[in-house]
């Protein structure tokens, strides 16, 4: 049995008689509470326990010799060879068992809504103010070019889509950001695309500015080939910046990333290029190694790793990046996306890959020193994952791991429970559109703290819901 929290209820009498329960080995790690526990005639040996250990908080209540009604809380426990006879137990119930739900669908039945041809990247905000959550998805098609908008109706559904053109031909979509970085408040978008990226400035109702320059609205970064798109301040300036990452930079000689300043008026001035040539695929934006300078990391398929760019910057602003990684971490085969969130409770936010060759994630749970790893520990993902999102999808405040399966016409999402200390259980299988190609988790109904999924389904054209249950 793994180890988990489990709670039981039993009501015992010895005069019924029951075959033998042995059971060898049984590790009940944190909280077995037993209540109601009434038991006539323990003359006989009906209860034989070898090998017991109690490593923490032992109590037995009410204990005036007939234990009727009383309650014994047993935490911690460790026991090898118990046999139990002469016994009946009723009313017998268990949660949240080494990590694996016990107590039914963490996630409800797919409820799909049209997203256009053959949706891509998605991501969600707040467009209109009126706070409920709103979704955007871009098109890998070269032909239609477009970002769609579904705006929430706050009980888990969404209206029916509006769309922007991204703008020159042959820009397909590849991913999306939200970010504010103009100087309102309206939340705006920053679409990757086929030549660089794309800005579209939100107006705060829902609808956003299409500019006529440059070329309308991209940002020429160099790249033929965008893999993803990262929003966060580089420069120390206060202001959202925007790197940008090509998929096939060992065909052209292109280096990792582009890094494109932000003016702080909702324009960006040319890109720069930072690192060595690399077959890139994801790129993410955060401060690693506690400087308070944000960092880079770009997943390279080539090498199989995640590689760490420390931003070298000094005092003042500006940016200062090494040619080559400062730090890799070694994925699973075929990394494909990442994520950035504690896991474990322990030394700050983790990073989790997931690998579409081998169908894996990989978790890599920092150490006490600030921007140091662990060696990533592999987990079972699904066929051809291709993205992956972080939340707390069982309300027990550990954040889990949830896939979708790119590769799968039945387009499976599953879901990897937090054993609370960064260990992760088998994933519970759910179904969402064929060929997934995307994820989001955040709440959809007004009020709720559950985070929600919300799948691209790039075979099916359009996205599914799939509401918390719990």
């Amino acid at each position: 049995m793994r180890r988990g929290v489990v709670v039981a209820v039993f009501s015992v009498m010895a005069a019924c008689r029951t075959q033998a329960l042995p059971t060898s080995d049984l590790s009940l790690v944190a909280d077995l509470s037993v209540v109601d526990l009434a038991v006539q005639d323990l003359a006989a040996p009906d209860l034989s326990v070898g090998d017991m250990t109690v490593q923490n908080d032992l109590e037995i209540s009410d204990a005036g010799g007939d234990l009727g009604g009383s309650d014994m809380i047993l935490s911690d426990m460790t026991v090898h060879d118990m046999v139990v006879s002469d016994m009946t137990i009723r009313d017998m119930t268990t949660i949240d068992l080494a990590g694996q739900d016990m107590s039914g669908p963490v996630l409800g039945t797919a409820t799909n809504a049209g997203a256009g041809v053959t949706p891509h990247g998605v991501a969600y905000g707040d467009f209109n103010g009126d706070s409920k959550t709103d979704f955007v998805l871009v098109d890998a098609d070269d032909t239609t070019n477009n970002v769609w908008i579904f705006l929430g109706n706050g009980d888990g559904t969404l209206q029916s889509p509006s769309s922007i053109k991204i703008g020159r031909a042959g820009g397909a979509g590849t991913n999306v950001a939200v970010a504010l970085i103009d100087n309102d408040t309206n939340q705006d978008l920053i679409v990757g695309n086929g030549w660089g990226f794309s800005v579209f400035l939100g107006n705060g109702n829902g609808t956003f500015r299409v500019p006529t320059l440059p070329d309308p609205p991209d940002y020429d970064t160099g790249i033929a080939y965008p893999g993803d798109v990262a929003v966060g301040d580089l420069n120390g300036d206060g202001k959202l910046d925007v790197a940008t990452v090509e998929t096939d930079s060992t065909t052209l000689g292109n280096p990792s990333f582009y890094v494109s300043i932000n003016s702080g008026t909702g324009t960006f001035g040319a890109a720069t290029s930072v690192g060595p040539t690399i077959s890139g695929q994801a790129i993410l934006i955060a401060n690693f190694d506690g400087s308070g300078k944000n960092d880079v990391a770009v997943i390279d398929q080539t090498t199989q790793t995640i590689g760490l760019y420390m931003n070298q910057q000094g005092a003042g602003n500006g940016f200062v990046f090494h040619s080559t990684p400062d730090r890799t971490l070694s994925t699973g085969g075929g990394p494909f996306a990442m994520a950035y969130a504690d896991l474990d409770g322990a030394n700050g936010n983790d990073f989790v890959s997931v690998n579409n060759t081998d169908g894996t994630v990989s978790v890599f749970l920092a150490k006490a020193t600030a921007g140091q790893y662990n060696t990533g520990v592999t987990y079972t993902a699904g066929d051809q994952a291709d993205d992956v999102a972080v939340a707390d999808f069982d309300g027990d405040g550990h954040n889990d791991i949830v896939t979708v399966e790119g590769g799968h016409t039945a387009g499976n999402v599953n879901l990897l429970l937090n054993s609370g200390t960064g260990t992760f259980a088998m994933p519970l299988n759910y179904t969402a559109g064929n060929s997934p190609a995307a994820i989001a988790a955040t709440p959809l109904r007004t009020g709720s703290t559950k985070p929600d999924v919300v799948v691209a389904n790039f075979g099916t054209n359009n996205l599914s819901i799939l509401l918390n249950l719990r």
